[in-house]
């Protein structure tokens, strides 16, 4: 009895590993890629709108999260935001409409 609990024990413990490991790998990104596209959107009088960074991340389940970074100059004053939008595959080999997530 005391062999059967132990064998049993040791093949959870490595069942939960494998299935910890999976899950890991398939949230984990598959490409992630980055440039700085430096782009003025607006200059309208002393503010300015800059799309300072895109960056993208592409999983295993083939959704997407891409992420805009904005700077903000307004009156000498700095402000950076982010967007995140999630574009999950429509099996159709296209995107359904982008969700926002995060900041």
């Amino acid at each position: 009895m005391k062999n059967k609990n132990i064998l049993l024990s040791i093949s959870f413990l490595i069942l939960s590993i494998f299935i910890s490991i999976s899950i890991i790998h398939f949230r984990s990104p598959k490409f992630d890629y980055l440039f700085h596209p430096q782009i003025i959107l607006s200059t309208m009088d002393t503010s300015k709108i800059k799309l300072a960074e895109i960056k993208f991340k592409k999983y295993y389940d083939n959704s997407l999260d891409v992420k805009f970074v904005f700077e903000y100059l307004i009156k000498d004053e700095e402000d950076i935001r982010t967007r995140t939008i999630r574009f999950v595959p429509n099996g159709l080999g296209g995107f359904l409409p982008g969700k926002e997530i995060g900041g």
